[in-house]
């Protein structure tokens, strides 16, 4: 019986994770619809997903208990992957709206630096 345990302990976490993911996006609808600041409607949107993956891969972890065949390795290796992937792009996106954001600097932010521009 402990598989079942461990399954119905994924099924609990997920179903949360889908629950934060939700009350964040609506969160960032009604951001949207009170102010019209669409950077913090997609912060709120974001927070919301990074979270939510969060849970999401400590689910995909308590499955691994379960896992027999090489398949099934294959198969939570790449599902991990895929995770940490979108959770890394949407923490770099939330840092983006943050303005600190690590991609490469636009065309504006460029021309004052280095002292392209007369003193």
């Amino acid at each position: 019986m402990p598989s079942l345990s461990f399954a119905a302990g994924a099924l609990a976490i997920q179903l949360l994770a889908a629950l934060v993911i939700a009350a964040h996006l609506a969160a960032a609808l009604l951001t949207l619809g009170r102010t019209r600041c669409i950077p913090l409607a997609r912060l709120r949107a974001a927070d919301g997903v990074i979270a939510g993956l969060g849970l999401l891969t400590a689910a995909t972890l308590l499955k691994t208990i379960e896992l027999r065949t090489w398949e099934q390795i294959g198969l939570f290796a790449v599902v991990l992957s895929l995770r940490i992937g979108l959770k890394q792009f949407f923490t770099w996106e939330r840092g983006r709206i943050l303005g600190r954001g690590t991609g490469p600097p636009r065309r504006d932010e460029r021309a004052g630096q280095h002292g392209d521009q007369p003193g």
